[in-house]
């Protein structure tokens, strides 16, 4: 049992060397518990082990050669001096300083119950063994800092300044990290590229797989093989092709990899890489190259640098993978939430990002919670005070068990709705003094609406509700009550915080792995569907008085064309109807269909909840050639198919913009004709946005 103590006390050693503690001429034995804002010194050769505290904001300075150990802090000051030692602790909201010699061992950092965030500093010549960090307590290690083992859980962060000296990093799903120091040791080297041999080629290519080799087909028909040197031009690496030992200089290359290919032990300058799911690179030297590696490709073993031209950035977005990168200098990697990075390297001069968590659902400091007492901004809320909570449209009064508080960074390349932007809910624009001031929440934060919650991103409307563009980066707040409930926020009814990651034997001992849903959890259903919310949506906007932002104009004109494994685009012979019908050359075996892509988000509205990037939707393929008529069934019948979004069953599929149709059919000598049956397309913006759709719009 702890005792309490309060005042200014110092762990010390007694006679018989063991630890006691001393406020004047009192002395008492451990553990002891701080309270009233205790002050505690932990001296030259003493361990203080297993204190803890309550009320106020506690004290700890650890003096050199003095121990902290097995201790639980929450929501105070924590110093360790010269010689310090802090081991196997939970600093809970805490503020922590390591100074020069002091070292941490084990401990674990975080803020929960109810308190902000607050950061670990590690100084020159401190030392982190085994820490770990996760969401409101993020650790900063400056120059000279020695990091032997850090975890990043789930909403932890870590910032490694250049000097700072890194090994065992952790970052587990949801943990994010910025590192502008040395990580790791280099094993990559750059490829050796062919002397001898070696065809200079310009414009449009695309590399096959012809009798089981690679060779590179242009438009033309021109056929060459490895090894290659592309000046400026695009290259395209088609579903089985291997392109090794290429060597690409001048100009502003572009070079894309499809599902399926893979680049192999090349060096690009200053051009533009593009790596589809199920596309992989390396063994290469990318020097100043925008890559993007979309979800399900794959990066193994690559250099990425900046020498000698524009610093330019890559990026691993939702779903990719990088397997033992080296980020040389001048190169900064982005790793967005979702994308996987195993063992990197970062040599000096480099820079890598790595951006965790999932989608949020909170208020921005401001927000207006109403209390029993009146208003109280979610900044000031703690765990333990009262809110008005609606049940059953019962005005009640109920206990916060929690209040978080957290940052978020925007990633803004992706779309404004995906990028992490708040939103700006303006006053009036639900009604009369709803909200009553601006509200600022996040995307996916709920607003209650004739019995059910609408994600606040799908009521967005460029005028009373927005993106606040304002924002690159900001501090969010949860607010937790016993069970999920409806709050009042700036006068409009919203949503407490629903937490549906924590496993709730975790929380609550049920000895169960089961997590909390909408279905099972919410104080309302969740109501996404385009019946429901487009009316509403609708009727906000009606009351926007100010002149309405200019729509995109749309059109269902989808643009096909065809591309053969040979880079040969091939344009719509006719259209009759739904059919398109194109004329193949003698010898295809596969094409790929290319459209414009279309997000129903974008184009219908932000009221229907579909944010896929769709192209077209094919139903009956058919192939007219001289043995005989053809029904083409893959696109119906394979459930993981490169380009197609997931079958749908029944007789039609969506393209997603670049789909690969193998045309399963001895190869023959004449020329056929293809059907393709448009059951749908679109409709699409006028507008191109080619921030996200580069890659479809620059295929042949």
């Amino acid at each position: 049992m702890a005792t309490n103590i309060t005042g200014t006390w110092s762990a010390v050693l007694n006679d018989k060397g063991e630890t006691v503690y001393q406020s004047g001429t009192t002395i008492q034995e451990g553990p002891v518990q701080l309270v009233g804002g205790a002050t505690l010194y932990v001296t030259s050769g003493a361990t203080a082990a297993g204190v803890s505290n309550s009320g106020n904001i506690p004290n700890i300075i650890v003096s050199s050669g003095g121990t902290l150990l097995s201790s639980t802090i929450t929501n105070g000051y924590v110093s360790a001096l010269q010689g310090a030692t802090t081991s196997g602790n939970v600093f809970n909201s805490d503020p922590a300083y390591y100074f020069s010699g002091a070292q941490s061992i084990g401990d674990s950092y975080y803020a929960g119950g109810g308190y902000g965030a607050d950061t670990a500093y590690f100084s020159a010549g401190s030392i982190v063994t085994n820490a770990t960090t996760s969401a409101g307590g993020p650790m900063i290690f400056y120059s000279g800092a020695t990091v032997n083992g850090v975890t990043v859980s789930s909403g932890g962060v870590v910032t490694f300044s250049a000097g700072s000296v890194v090994s065992g990093l952790n970052i587990q799903p949801g943990g994010s990290a910025f590192i502008s120091t040395i990580v790791g040791t280099p094993v990559n080297s750059a490829p050796v590229m062919p002397t001898s041999g070696v065809t200079t080629v310009t414009g449009v290519w695309s590399a096959v797989l012809s009798g089981g080799k690679t060779i590179y087909k242009n438009a033309a028909g021109t056929a060459v093989e490895a090894p290659l040197r592309l000046s400026g031009g695009t290259l395209y690496i088609a579903s089985g092709a291997t392109l090794s030992g290429l060597l690409v200089l001048g100009g502003t290359p572009v070079v894309s990899v499809f599902n399926g290919g893979t680049l192999l032990n090349f060096q690009i300058n200053n051009g533009y890489v593009y790596v589809d799911g199920g596309g992989i690179t390396s063994g290469n030297l990318l020097n100043s190259n925008p890559v993007r590696y979309s979800a399900g490709a794959s990066s193994v073993n690559n250099i990425f640098l900046n020498s000698g031209y524009t610093a330019d950035t890559v990026y691993a977005l939702n779903g990719a993978t990088l397997i033992n990168p080296t980020i040389s200098a001048g190169a900064l990697v982005v790793i967005s939430s979702g994308a996987t990075i195993i063992d990197p390297v970062v040599t000096s001069g480099g820079q890598l990002s790595i951006y965790g968590g999932t989608a949020t659902t909170c208020f921005l400091a401001g927000a207006m919670i109403e209390t029993p007492q009146g208003p109280c901004t979610v900044e000031a809320l703690r765990a333990g005070q009262e809110v008005v909570v609606y049940r059953d449209d019962v005005r009640c009064v109920e206990t916060v068990s929690r209040v978080c508080k957290a940052g978020a960074i925007v990633e803004n390349l992706h779309d404004d709705d995906m990028a992490g932007f708040p939103l700006r809910i303006s006053a009036h624009s639900l009604g009369q003094n709803i909200p009553d001031r601006d509200l600022l929440v996040t995307a996916e934060h709920c607003l209650y609406f004739d019995g059910g919650f609408i994600p606040a991103r799908m009521l967005v409307n460029g005028q009373s509700i927005r993106c606040a563009r304002e924002y690159e980066s900001y501090d969010y707040y949860h607010v937790e009550l016993s069970r999920h409930g409806i709050i009042c926020a700036n006068n409009v009814l919203t949503e407490s915080y629903l937490d549906t990651v924590t496993p709730l034997h975790d929380r609550e001992g049920k000895g169960l792995t089961r997590y909390r849903s909408w279905a099972s959890h919410g104080a309302a259903p969740l109501r996404v569907d385009r019946t429901f919310v487009e009316p509403i949506y609708n009727a906000l906007l009606a009351r926007c008085s100010s002149e309405r932002t200019a729509k995109d104009a749309l059109d269902h004109d989808h643009g096909l064309y065809l591309v053969t494994d040979g880079g040969r685009r091939i344009e719509q012979r006719r259209r009759a109807g739904d059919q398109v019908l194109f004329a193949l050359p003698p010898g295809v075996e596969r094409v790929r269909l290319v459209s414009r892509l279309a997000r129903p988000f974008d184009t219908l509205g932000p009221f229907v909840d579909d944010r896929r990037e769709l192209g077209v939707l094919v139903g009956d393929i058919t192939l007219y050639r001289p043995d005989g008529t053809h029904d083409i069934r893959t696109h119906l019948e394979q459930d993981a198919f490169p380009g197609w979004d997931g079958a749908q069953g029944g007789d039609c599929r969506w393209t997603l913009g670049h789909a690969t149709l193998p045309l399963d059919l001895p190869v023959q000598d004449d020329p056929a004709l293809l059907s393709v049956r448009i059951v749908a397309a679109g409709p699409y913006c006028d507008r191109q946005v080619i921030r996200k759709h580069e890659l479809s719009d620059w295929r042949p």
